[in-house]
């Protein structure tokens, strides 16, 4: 084309190509797991030029059966397009599908096939709870299954025989992987169980495995306080605690990984001595599932040994270990003193007492966030 005004006409500009042709095959997106009813969605990428499709979806057996084979009217966005039949009404079964599109030059190829199944959802993976919790009407969470539409919670007392406290159909709140319900249970203090299972218009899968927890009240949770001294030498020894591995954090200075005693990761170092003697102190206020690690690192030093540190443990206002270096296994030049481990489960306390060069928590495949300041 060229442009022009009252002057004269321009040149013309550069020749640019198109092809008017068939657009090319499509790709299938979803479904390819589970369908939660007889008339899924169908979704697919949206081919430059396609003013038009086709659907074909048939059993995946030999000999195959054709369920669905016609030209269709889609709603599309930018990049896919898709299709909700009112009529296929599926039966149970396993199944394959594709699509083709068309413009006016002529049909694509078909897409590859795609499969998915007609059925039950898969059991769920429980999450949480999963150790201690403070309320009486915990909230429930769990993976959520391709193709569940429904959900039934159970929980039980962690007894033989056990009492059963909840066991009913429920409605979940589900994102896009996990869902999660909090009933109203009102709990006494004991340890229980639960379980969960998935449904949709084919059936229920089978339950979920147990999860194990104990409802402690918040009133009577008492929070553990872990105080680190020493001696004027050498001057800097720093506290660090590592959270379980599935909930991790690590609680150290600077003050941007000191922690917080009223949200995640609540367990909290009040400070950061450079002076000698301490004392410097965490406080976890409440547990996450799985083992914590204390230590103590000899900062830009190696003489553990020589600085005469004692940690003191307290429960409340109740002390229940105390730890000393001098007794530790190993020997200087080490800069890491690992002091002890608290089972997140139960608040069980297991006593480490070793030097290294690194921490337990390093070498159990733990953040190494934190280890400079």
């Amino acid at each position: 084309m060229r442009a022009g005004n009252a002057d004269g006409w321009s040149a013309h500009s550069t020749w640019l190509n198109f092809t008017v042709s068939a657009p090319i095959a499509p790709t299938p997106q979803s479904p390819n797991s589970v369908v939660p009813n007889g008339n899924p969605t169908f979704t697919w990428t949206k081919p430059v030029g396609a003013t038009k499709y086709a659907l074909y979806v048939s059993t995946n057996a030999t000999p195959s059966v054709v369920k669905l084979a016609k030209n269709i009217t889609v709603t599309c966005g930018t990049t896919t397009c898709s299709y909700t039949p009112t009529a296929l009404n599926l039966t149970a079964g396993r199944y394959k599908w594709n699509v083709r599109a068309g413009n006016t030059a002529d049909w694509s190829a078909h897409s590859t096939w795609l499969n998915f199944s007609a059925s039950a959802p898969s059991a769920p993976t429980p999450q949480l709870p999963n150790s201690i919790v403070p309320s009486s009407n915990p909230t429930f969470t769990w993976t959520k299954p391709d193709g569940a539409t429904k959900y039934s919670l159970y929980v039980s007392t962690n007894a033989t025989p056990s009492v059963e406290k909840f066991a009913n159909y429920i409605t979940a709140t589900c994102g896009t992987t996990t869902c999660s319900y909090t009933p109203t249970l009102n709990l006494t203090a004991s340890s229980y169980k639960w379980n969960v299972r998935a449904g949709n218009s084919f059936g229920w899968s089978s339950h979920s495995t147990w999860l194990n927890f104990n409802y402690v009240p918040a009133s009577t949770v008492l929070p553990i306080v872990i105080i680190l001294t020493w001696k004027a030498n050498p001057p800097d020894l720093d506290s660090h605690l590592w959270l379980p591995s599935t909930t991790p954090y690590h609680v150290n200075w600077p003050v941007s990984s000191q922690g917080s005693d009223t949200s995640f990761p609540y367990a909290y170092l009040d400070r950061d001595d450079t002076n000698g003697y301490g004392p410097e102190k965490i406080v976890i206020k409440r547990y996450y599932a799985g083992i914590y690690t204390y230590a103590v690192n000899c900062y830009k030093c190696s003489n553990l040994k020589a600085s005469g540190a004692s940690v003191r443990v307290y429960r409340g206002e109740n002390l229940i270990y105390t730890f000393s270096v001098a007794n530790a296994s190993g020997s200087d030049p080490s800069s890491w003193w690992t002091v002890f481990e608290i089972n997140g489960n139960n608040g069980g306390i297991t006593g480490r007492n070793t030097l290294n060069s690194t921490p337990l928590a390093l070498l159990m495949g733990e953040s190494t966030n934190g280890l400079t300041k």
